[in-house]
C-alpha cells in the first residue's frame, strides 16, 4: 500500500510541476495538496512534495511560506539515509533566501561548498579523477 501511495505521489508531483511550468497555478496547487495528503510525515516523497509546494509558493510570491516548506523538506532529508536530490532543496533555499534578502555571503556559498564536496552539484561530465571547480563558479552557474 505504501509503495502505491509513493508512486501516486510521484505522479502527482510530476503533473503539478508541469502545471507550474505552464503557469496553471491552481491545478498545480490541487495536485500538490493531494500528494501531501497521501505522503507520510517523514517519507522522502514528502520532502519532494514540500520542495514542489515551495516552488508553487515562490511562483506566487509567498516567499516566507516557500521558505517554511523548504525547511521542512531539508529536515526530512537530513533524517533519511538516501536522498535523490538534496542539491535541489539546498539550491531552492538559496534562491528563496536571496529573494528575501536574507542570503548572506556565508549562507549560499557554504551550502554550495558542501554540495561541491559531496559531488551532488557536478554535471555528469566530471569524473572521479577530475578536479572540482571552486564553489564560486558553481554559485554563478546556479543563479
Amino acid at each position: 500500500m505504501k509503495k502505491a501511495c509513493d508512486n501516486l505521489c510521484d505522479v502527482l508531483n510530476g503533473a503539478a510541476l508541469k502545471h507550474l511550468q505552464n503557469e496553471e497555478h491552481e491545478a498545480a496547487k490541487q495536485l500538490l495538496k493531494k500528494a501531501e495528503a497521501l505522503s507520510g510525515p517523514d517519507d522522502l516523497i514528502t520532502a519532494v512534495t514540500y520542495n514542489n509546494i515551495a516552488c508553487y509558493f515562490r511562483r506566487k510570491g509567498k516567499l516566507r511560506t516557500a521558505l517554511s516548506y523548504l525547511e521542512k523538506a531539508q529536515r526530512i532529508e537530513m533524517r533519511v539515509k538516501t536522498v535523490s536530490n538534496p542539491a535541489g532543496t539546498r539550491l531552492n533555499l538559496c534562491a528563496v533566501l536571496s529573494q528575501l534578502d536574507r542570503s548572506s555571503i556565508f549562507i549560499c556559498p557554504t551550502l554550495l561548498a558542501s554540495l561541491c564536496r559531496s559531488r551532488l552539484a557536478l554535471p555528469p561530465a566530471f569524473g572521479e579523477s577530475e578536479q572540482l571547480p571552486p564553489p564560486a563558479i558553481l554559485y554563478e552557474k546556479a543563479i
